[in-house]
């Protein structure tokens, strides 16, 4: 499933917390996240030895949780504007904690993931550059 990289990160567009804004992690900004068949390994909560994959897909406002209003600000704030989005949920029992992490594939080699009011942009290298 290849080898992933922060490119970018934005205050998810449903946070209306007061006098504040999230601030991302920096472990995951600074740390590679390498998706095999079986497991994740990356920064922090995003680790897993032994994780459970499925696919699925969601229209646009059903991205991160549901938490996406609407088609309009899924394309002016996050860049999406298919009709369906593909999902790899990641799903971890480790160390007494059970973690379910969806990613949102939005482009062959781009995903988001939504987590602490944070949206994470990954890419990983396009396969044209690998070969």
């Amino acid at each position: 499933m290849g080898t992933w990289q922060v490119s970018g990160n934005i205050v998810a567009p449903w946070f209306t917390g007061p006098g504040f804004n999230p601030q991302p992690d920096s472990e995951i900004l600074s740390t590679s996240l390498v998706l095999t068949a079986t497991s994740a390994k990356g920064a922090g909560i995003l680790a897993c030895p032994a994780a459970t994959f499925t696919a699925a897909s969601a229209p646009p406002e059903g991205l991160f949780e549901g938490n996406v209003p609407d088609r309009a600000v899924a394309k002016s704030a996050l860049g999406v504007d298919q009709e369906q989005i593909a999902t790899l949920e990641q799903s971890c029992t480790s160390g007494g904690r059970d973690i379910v992490l969806s990613y949102h594939l939005v482009r062959a080699d781009r995903m988001l993931l939504g987590l602490d009011n944070i949206v994470y942009q990954f890419d990983r290298e396009a396969a044209a550059a690998r070969q």
